[in-house]
């Protein structure tokens, strides 16, 4: 591999960029020289002045500014782009570079539609460039303990699946605005991509789903300081909305559904932001000798396994005791760089903030090495398309009252709800 640093442009310069940003100074400090930050592009001048300062102090170098991501790429100053807009814009950034051979790590969810992760796709095929998708739970290194726990047979063959995150407030989410315009990408996209892909990643792809859908939370309002401790990402950033107004949302707060995978497995799956009064969340993975208790992504807590009655009694294994079950797992060299050396850990104690940091990190590492090597990304643009459109197929499903199949979705024949939105967009 060359010693040479990528140029790399971050297109989007919200929250999540600071977070990206954060992710080049976590590499430098793990002795990874992958890339340099060469140029921001922000339709808005003001939040990206904030984060090409936050790069100077980070980085060591004030990165050049762009409005357009035209004017970014005729400049031929990048040789990758990490694309953290919200989901609406991903296509309208990704294929014009793809196209031209630049390289693109792109946010989950991988585009607003199918059809316009699709056109994603064909534009990395015809420019031969590599197009990663940043799903970063996955990375974790106790998601990692769990899908070895999984493949080691922890729980005999996996049966069921069940993903429950119930909540609610009369808020903005984070205070963006964006979470709630269909047009935009909306919460189920947003925030189920999450789930879908540790599902995926856990049991393999989903064969169908059905679901019932609906926005519950017909107002919410706008709160001066709604990110909350996610503050120090969101501050710089300037909403369409101003605190103390209502907003009214366009796109979907609930889906409840259940989904067949390819391997047989059937799974649950139930999220809102519309429930307020007590929260309920949980992830556990049932299989033929027991059951496993997938902890929250980033938490550093450690997977709890219940063995059945009959395979010795209700004794759980956790952290240390699953790691002996497990004698062959070990994290890759890049993991262990980023987790200060270790090379098996059944849990962890890292403030969230550097966890964040260390699995875009990973992620971008991961990029320039594809780059460089050739490899495919661990979630190259199909897996990514399949994975975005789990929420797709609950929303397909909660529109037409049937049940939908993923290959209806990636193969753009179930557009009754994702139709209008590719209308209005100029998705074709």
């Amino acid at each position: 591999m060359t010693n040479e640093p990528l140029r790399l442009g971050i297109v989007g310069c919200g929250g999540i960029s600071v977070r990206h940003v954060d992710a080049l100074r976590t590499l430098r400090a793990a002795g990874f020289r992958s890339f340099e930050l060469a140029a921001v592009c922000d339709l808005r001048e003001g939040p990206a002045r904030q984060v090409t300062r936050m790069a100077a102090e980070w980085l060591g170098r004030e990165p050049a500014i762009y409005n357009d991501i035209n004017a970014m790429l005729d400049a031929g100053v990048v040789d990758a782009l990490d694309v953290t807009t919200d989901a609406g814009a991903h296509h309208r950034v990704a294929v014009p570079a793809l196209e031209r051979g630049v390289h693109v790590l792109v946010e989950k969810p991988m585009a607003i539609t199918a059809r316009a992760g699709r056109r994603m796709i064909e534009a990395a095929q015809r420019g031969g460039a590599v197009l990663s998708v940043a799903e970063n739970y996955r990375r974790d290194p106790i998601m990692r303990l769990v899908k070895a726990a999984i493949e080691g047979g922890v729980i005999g063959t996996p049966r069921l699946a069940t993903y429950l995150s119930i909540t609610g407030n009369q808020h903005v989410l984070l205070g963006t605005s964006w979470r709630h315009d269909k047009l935009r990408g909306g919460l189920l996209l947003d925030l189920l991509v999450h789930a879908a892909d540790l599902l995926v990643y856990f049991l393999g792809p989903v064969k169908r789903v059905y679901a019932e859908t609906g926005i519950l939370e017909e107002e919410r309002m706008m709160q001066a300081d709604a990110a909350g401790a996610n503050d120090w990402l969101y501050r710089h950033r300037e909403d369409d909305v101003p605190a103390g107004s209502t907003v009214r949302p366009t796109a979907e707060d609930t889906a409840l559904g259940v989904l067949r995978f390819e391997s047989g497995p059937i799974g649950y799956m139930a999220y809102t932001s519309g429930a307020p009064g007590e929260r309920l969340g949980t992830h556990l993975l049932h299989g033929s000798r027991g059951s496993l208790r997938v902890p929250g992504a980033r938490s550093g807590r450690t997977p709890v396994v219940t063995p059945a009655t009959d395979e010795g009694g209700a004794e759980t294994l956790d952290g240390d005791a699953l790691l002996e079950r497990l004698p062959g797992f070990s994290l890759d060299d890049v993991t262990q760089r980023l987790f200060d050396g270790a090379a098996r850990l059944g849990r962890y104690e890292v403030p969230t903030d550097q966890v964040n940091a260390r699995l875009v990190a990973y992620q971008l590492e991961e990029l320039a090495r594809c780059i460089h090597g050739g490899a495919r990304p661990e979630v190259d643009g199909e897996l990514g398309l399949h994975a975005m459109s789990v929420p797709l197929a609950l929303l397909e499903s909660g529109a037409t009252g049937r049940a939908v199949t993923l290959d209806d979705v990636t193969s753009l024949v179930a557009e009754d709800y994702q139709g209008p939105i590719n209308e209005r967009l100029g998705i074709r």
